[in-house]
């Protein structure tokens, strides 16, 4: 066996740090729901609406239905000027 030279772990400890901030950034842009605008909050049990207009988020407040929170987008995203979604 080699001696293994010390700036190995040195090395190996900053690659180990990136792959962790990598995978938690990634982690943190999982969507969770197909519409935009629309996102499942874990902690209340209901999906929540809500839309950027000039850097500020405006709450459109926690829906029952996936589709139902997707309608209280668009109408705010009609209102604004924004894309809105397509429901099926």
């Amino acid at each position: 066996m080699g001696v293994i030279p010390p700036h190995f772990f040195c090395c190996q400890k900053r690659k180990n740090k990136v792959q962790m901030l990598y995978l938690k950034s990634a982690k943190e842009h999982v969507r969770t729901s197909k519409f935009i605008g629309v996102s499942w909050d874990k902690r209340r049990g209901a999906w929540w609406a809500k839309i950027n207009v000039n850097g500020q988020r405006i709450d459109l407040g926690l829906h029952e239905s996936e589709v139902g929170a997707a309608k209280k987008y668009n109408e705010a995203a009609k209102k604004f000027g924004r894309p809105t979604n397509v429901l099926e």
